[in-house]
């Protein structure tokens, strides 16, 4: 049951870690997004390294953040970036 958690803890946090920067810059939404997750991405990956138990949650994180990049890429929600000023 507490790995579970961690696992769902780490999707959570995987797809915060997408989702937050974008509603600070909405209008560049998508470059945002990309920075956001490939920055996740390797502080997961050295995270791991650092301690292999917990690859369950690095997964779920890794997988929530690119389903959060996907949905961000293809939203149309937030407003446009190609609106000029």
């Amino acid at each position: 049951m507490e790995e579970l958690a961690v696992i769902i803890g780490g999707a959570v946090v995987g797809a915060l870690v997408v989702l937050l920067p974008v509603l600070m810059a909405p209008y560049h939404r998508k470059k945002i997004a990309l920075i956001a997750y490939s920055l996740g991405f390797a502080c997961s990956i050295y995270v791991l390294m650092l301690v292999p138990s917990i690859w369950r949650a690095v997964l779920a994180a890794a997988l929530a953040g690119g389903w959060m990049l996907w949905r961000i890429s293809l939203s149309q929600i937030l407003p446009s970036e190609s609106k000029s000023a």
